[in-house]
């Protein structure tokens, strides 16, 4: 506050007290989202899959390998050497499976800088060129899916690209991990590179139950209804180029993680609905004692 610059580092909550009535609120409450849900479990690979599926079953799948690289947010002890580009973080998707996507890639690189836009690059095989393109093109579906590289784990667009407002709260129900609140969590310690995850193989969509006569993408394991209470924080991108022309983002009064986004067109009309899973951090212990919240 004396200086009015940039901290060179933080962790945690940078707002821990959100007056409803402040005009920068939906700023901080976004701030505090990324800082304290995301960012501070520090880096990761992860192995995920993009699924297509109509209301009577699965049409395609991808597989897609995730990269995360951190400087920002994450333990003193667990930051890069030096970061002289001024990083908040840099991210590398690949595309495994199928064949005909294989070694498909998106790069981006994340400034702290907030007059600095987005880095991103993107490599498709059959051209065999590595091409730059805009911040903007994160809006748009990736691999021709509802699916975009800004909603991230549940939002990654950059806080400074839009104009937040806090426009309500509301108390509603939303989808969280059934076995994650019941404490049934595994995860194996690999000396050098962290925590490796380990998911139980089950059921969860409708599609995958041979004997389901309903909607193919509904849950039917795995995830149980939660009744909390919600910031809505309301998004206009400053570039007109941007594909949707409003977001709305429920966020967890409590614990800032994300329920769920509506996603308007420049004409104001609902087109799509991004939705996630809430879940609570549980406490692992490394060989050397150290306690981390996975």
């Amino acid at each position: 506050k004396k200086t009015g610059q940039q901290p060179a580092y933080i962790l945690g909550y940078p707002f821990p007290t959100i007056d409803a009535h402040d005009p920068l609120a939906g700023y901080k409450i976004l701030w505090n989202y990324f800082y304290r849900t995301w960012y501070y479990y520090g880096n990761l690979y992860a192995e995920a899959q993009i699924n297509w599926m109509s209301a009577t079953g699965l049409e395609r799948r991808a597989d897609v390998e995730g990269n995360f690289f951190y400087y920002d947010g994450v333990p003193r002890d667990e930051l890069p050497a030096s970061n002289t580009e001024n990083f908040l973080y840099r991210q590398l998707t690949l595309v495994a499976r199928p064949v005909d996507l294989h070694g498909t890639a998106a790069l981006t690189w994340r400034y702290r800088d907030a007059t600095k836009r987005d880095s991103v690059w993107s490599y498709v095989p059959a051209l065999r060129r590595v091409r730059a393109i805009s911040p903007a093109n994160r809006s748009d579906g990736f691999l021709g899916s509802d699916e975009s590289p800004d909603d991230g784990p549940f939002f990654d667009g950059k806080v400074e690209d839009f104009e937040w407002k806090l426009i309500g709260e509301t108390e509603q129900l939303r989808y969280a991990d059934e076995l994650n609140l019941k404490g049934q969590a595994k995860a194996t310690w690999v000396e050098g590179k962290g925590w490796n995850t380990e998911w139980p193989d089950i059921p969860f969509l409708g599609y995958m139950d041979p004997n389901w006569k309903g909607i193919a993408w509904a849950p039917t394991g795995g995830a149980v209804l939660s009744k909390r209470r919600f910031w809505i924080v309301e998004g206009v991108p400053r570039d007109k180029y941007y594909l949707y022309g409003k977001l709305q983002l429920y966020i967890d009064t409590i614990t800032y993680q994300g329920a769920w986004v509506r996603k308007f067109g420049w004409r104001d009309e609902l087109l799509a609905i991004h939705q996630v899973l809430s879940w609570n951090p549980i406490p692992f212990t490394r060989p050397n004692g150290k306690v981390d919240y996975l």
